[in-house]
């Protein structure tokens, strides 16, 4: 998800490239092989336009995990007693972000592409200037569509768009 902190601008430059534009959220509660990989492919793919990448450790079990990242100029290690969920450990990173668009991912996503962020962000600046001020996946919970609990089977099928629309 990308989305914006706050923002009184009506329009919103597309940034050259070489600029940092963006901080990257992270909540994490453990899985820490899943987080070391999803550090390394932002590092490969995207450390040319990251800002910062907060690590928000939300009360894990292994308080010392995250310091192996604490001597990186472009981490931030921000770490939660206890454990407030995905939500709130979105807030707490919000609230230690530098930069006004941030990107959110969940701890067991990765990078393969090495122009995915920088189209995820013309992406989300190119909607922005039409008053859209966020961007997130779509989901094909089941629970929530009955089509997809109709299906017959769980081999690997294209998506099916089942609504495309805006969230005003």
């Amino acid at each position: 998800m990308i989305t914006e902190k706050k923002s009184f601008d009506t329009l919103v430059k597309i940034y050259p490239p070489k600029e940092k534009i963006f901080d990257i959220i992270v909540p994490f509660y453990g899985c820490y092989q899943a987080v070391s990989n999803l550090v390394k492919s932002i590092f490969m793919y995207s450390s040319d336009i990251l800002n910062k990448l907060i690590l928000v450790d939300n009360g894990s079990e292994n308080k010392e995990f995250a310091l192996m990242y604490s001597d990186h100029p472009k981490i931030k290690i921000v770490r939660s007693e206890v454990n407030l969920g995905f939500g709130g450990g979105v807030n707490l990173g919000i609230k230690n972000a530098e930069k006004l668009t941030v990107i959110i991912m969940h701890s067991d996503s990765y990078l393969s592409d090495k122009k995915s962020l920088h189209n995820l962000y013309n992406d989300f600046i190119s909607l922005r200037n039409n008053n859209v001020a966020m961007m997130s996946a779509i989901s094909d919970n089941p629970q929530v569509n009955e089509k997809i609990l109709l299906r017959k089977s769980v081999v690997d099928e294209n998506p099916i768009i089942l609504k495309n629309d805006f969230i005003p």
